[in-house]
């Protein structure tokens, strides 16, 4: 499964500045990154009029508009989906930065400015570092807004070093497998993929299948 990381902090606290600072070092460093944003309103809102508004409206349950630059895909739902859904978008990733969901299970590092409520780690579960140039405290990995490599190197120390080589998706679900599970999986998929034909040096392999 992709390693996620919330970014977390109060309005204002500088979460988008730290994410596109951490984009930029693991981009220099050849990780693919994926970042999610989470919107309090309706994602995905387009003009009224426009050719794929009108598909959605007739009744599509999802459409993309696709370009030379990449593609857009905007999915119909009702409710907003869990975390653990949209992850399915994120197949081969390094890694996924969150901006928000202060309320999910996944690890989080807080971006603290200052506020009058006070840091969020002291009420928020799942916690694991600090970015403030105001506070810090023993018990929690903490950086300045400067150590933005730092923080890269923390990151990946704890969790792509020795993320696991395999991932499954159930009807579009990220399913979480133990190390045991994912060995065994991992060693059967290569014992009959590598002597195949052109598969030789292969590096990654997705299989699909339907019931």
């Amino acid at each position: 499964m992709v390693p996620v990381v919330c970014i977390i902090g109060w309005s204002g606290s500088g979460k988008t500045s730290l994410i596109e600072g951490l984009l930029e070092v693991f981009r220099g460093r050849g990780r693919k990154v994926g970042v999610i944003k989470h919107h309090p309103h309706r994602a995905g809102s387009l003009p009224p009029g426009k050719d794929t508004t009108r598909y959605l409206e007739a009744g599509a349950g999802a459409a993309l508009l696709l370009g030379p630059a990449g593609y857009e895909l905007i999915v119909v739902r009702e409710g907003e989906p869990p975390l653990d859904e949209v992850l399915a978008l994120f197949w081969g990733y390094d890694l996924v930065l969150a901006e928000g969901f202060k309320g999910s299970d996944y690890p989080k590092i807080e971006v603290f400015r200052g506020s009058e409520e006070g840091p969020l780690y002291k009420v928020v579960k799942g916690v694991i570092a600090l970015v403030s140039d105001q506070i810090s405290d023993p018990s929690l990995p903490c950086f300045r807004t400067h150590q933005v490599e730092a923080l890269a190197d923390f990151i990946e120390d704890r969790f792509l070093r020795s993320s696991a080589k395999v991932s499954l998706l159930a009807d579009g679900k990220v399913v979480g497998l133990n190390r045991f599970v994912s060995t065994l999986i991992g060693g059967v998929i290569e014992a009959m993929v590598r002597p195949l034909k052109g598969c030789e040096g292969v590096r990654e392999v997705i299989i699909r299948w339907k019931a």
